[in-house]
């Protein structure tokens, strides 16, 4: 696979965990910090690469990650389809439910990214015809 595959799903997985507990970026940032004893300041870019699949972490940061999740490392990466447990009682699941609920997390977080693209595009387009009218006065009723 390559590394910016591995990147791409890293990511994918790491904003899927996060949705999954319900938490913001911010809180999960603030969370990782409590835990790995840092200054909220600190890393907060780094954390950012990590979210837009431009690195991936280092083993300490990996595991702190993690504990914080409570998912697997082998999950994070992508070495496994399990995703164990993401408060849901995973042992009550078959693997086939499991796969189902990562799959779906998956989907969802893919969607609001997509909304959330879609929305600064249109904020984009209405803040440029908002200046258009502006420098046009002939255009205007």
């Amino acid at each position: 696979m390559s590394a910016s595959r591995e990147h791409d799903r890293f990511a994918r997985r790491l904003r899927a965990a996060i949705a999954a507990r319900g938490w913001t970026r911010q809180e999960f940032c603030r969370r990782y910090h409590d835990a790995a004893q840092l200054n909220r300041a600190s890393g907060s870019s780094s954390i950012d690469h990590y979210f837009k699949a431009r690195s991936m972490p280092r083993a300490r940061t990996l595991r702190l990650f993690c504990d914080v999740l409570d998912v697997s490392a082998d999950w994070l990466l992508g070495r496994t389809a399990a995703c164990e447990p993401l408060g849901l009682r995973a042992s009550r699941l078959d693997e086939a439910d499991r796969l189902a609920v990562v799959s779906y997390v998956e989907m969802l977080v893919e969607r609001a990214e997509r909304r959330r693209a879609a929305e600064r595009s249109d904020s984009a387009s209405l803040r440029i015809e908002s200046l258009t009218e502006r420098n046009n006065p002939e255009k205007r009723p």
